[in-house]
């Protein structure tokens, strides 16, 4: 399956992406156009949302609650996939490495 990966943010190009196969690509997009396309697309294509590079300076937490309301917005009826950045400085609460 394709996963053409739209680097910045795509905006007013979203409605571009219904005319791609229904079910045969996976766009992958920036979590700023999330939400935007979860309602354009949500019955067309799953898609792949990148979370932002900044996650490596965020603390747990935050990329917890980041994530959560992603899930929150786009996550019913499926159809979300999240990459997800773990922080530069996160610490594990075992000693066993990630």
């Amino acid at each position: 399956m394709p996963v053409p990966f739209f680097e910045a943010p795509f905006g007013d190009r979203l409605e571009c992406l219904s005319e791609l196969p229904r079910g045969k690509v996976l766009p992958a997009i920036e979590s700023a156009d999330a939400v935007r396309a979860k309602e354009m697309l949500g019955n067309h294509s799953a898609l792949l949302v990148h979370c932002p590079n900044m996650f490596k300076l965020w603390s747990l937490r935050d990329v917890e609650a980041f994530v959560k309301d992603l899930i929150d917005k786009c996550g019913k009826n499926g159809g979300l996939i999240i990459a997800i950045r773990i922080p530069d400085k996160a610490e594990t609460k075992t000693s066993r490495p990630c």
